[in-house]
């Protein structure tokens, strides 16, 4: 048999699933490109509901309530905190 007349199958299904993927990848970029506002405008609400919901737990805690400062420092600090493990993560 000629070697360029044989039928790869394995490479046909690579390429069907490469075609796949990117027409997945193709769709579900196109929601945000066409709905750019209303992606943002959502992640917006998350993040103010977020914010307001931590605000309603710690004032909830008379503790952290009289010592706002307290909260401050613990947030910057949960901040480094997770950045340097995202740095060393990345390693």
């Amino acid at each position: 048999m000629d070697n360029k007349t044989e039928i790869d199958p394995l490479k046909d299904f690579e390429g069907a699933v490469e075609d796949i993927h990117m027409q997945i990848e193709k769709s579900n970029r196109s929601a945000f490109v066409k709905y750019p506002l209303t992606f943002s405008l959502l992640a917006t609400l998350g993040i103010a509901a977020v914010i307001h919901g931590f605000t309603a737990v710690v004032d909830t805690i008379p503790f952290l309530t009289n010592r706002p400062i307290l909260v401050f420092f613990g947030g910057l600090i949960l901040l480094l905190a997770t950045g340097r493990l995202y740095k060393y993560l990345q390693k």
